[in-house]
């Protein structure tokens, strides 16, 4: 995100609404992302929803010759109902 944009809720918007998205959707359990390890920020906005780290694949990515860890982190759902 730019950072002009940065420290003004957008990010948590976006992630509240892709949460409640994502309870709303019969059978879905799990989300899941992948996030830029040392993106501290990031990772402590999605925890704070509840998601966790379960695994780090190192050098994922490369940028300008520079390789940086990404995290996966999911957020496990409660079932809305019995029959899913």
């Amino acid at each position: 995100m730019l950072p002009k944009f940065r420290k003004r809720g957008i990010g948590r918007a976006i992630l509240n609404r892709l949460v409640a998205t994502a309870i709303s959707i019969k059978g879905l359990i799990i989300v899941k992302l992948a996030v830029e390890s040392s993106n501290n920020p990031a990772k402590k906005l999605y925890e704070s929803f509840g998601f966790r780290v379960i695994g780090r694949e190192p050098k994922a990515l490369r940028v300008d010759g520079v390789f940086f860890d990404e995290d996966f982190m999911i957020l496990e759902l409660e079932r809305k109902s019995p029959d899913i």
